[in-house]
């Protein structure tokens, strides 16, 4: 079963990092994606999280909108499917939050392939975009 969590711990979301080999940043937030047979009766509650590591995103609010940093697998299981799930599970959060522009300052970071499924789109300037006004709630096709 994917599971989708919001990391609570900057330990948890340091070793989470460096198991997808991607820089921690110790301001940002983090989501992570686990395949798991089982769901905790209180998964807010725990620091343990267990199952198989499927990915790791970690973000931050700034003034100018969301900013993604990574979107990521372990270096031997790629899973695309949980990674894009796992982007759409944070974009809505920051939607929720009220923050409608989200951005990747590094895109070369993550799949072009995984950017376009996610919804950013290219700008003249070469910088990635997503508006959220509206995405999580009007049809898009």
């Amino acid at each position: 079963m994917l599971r989708i969590h919001a990391i609570q711990t900057k330990e948890i979301q340091k070793q989470l990092c460096e198991r997808c080999s991607v820089e921690f940043i110790p301001d940002a937030l983090a989501y992570a994606a686990f395949d798991t047979p089982e769901i905790p009766d209180d998964p807010s509650s725990t620091d343990v999280i267990t199952g198989e590591l499927l990915g790791v995103t970690q973000f931050a609010f700034k003034k100018q909108g969301a900013l993604v940093y990574d979107l990521r697998s372990p270096d031997d299981a790629y899973d695309f499917e949980a990674l894009f799930i796992m982007a759409r599970s944070m974009l809505n959060f920051v939607d929720l939050c009220g923050v409608h522009d989200a951005f990747l300052p590094f895109p070369e970071r993550i799949d072009s392939r995984l950017i376009s499924a996610v919804g950013f789109k290219k700008r003249e300037d070469g910088s990635y975009y997503m508006d959220l006004r509206g995405f999580f709630t009007k049809h898009h096709s």
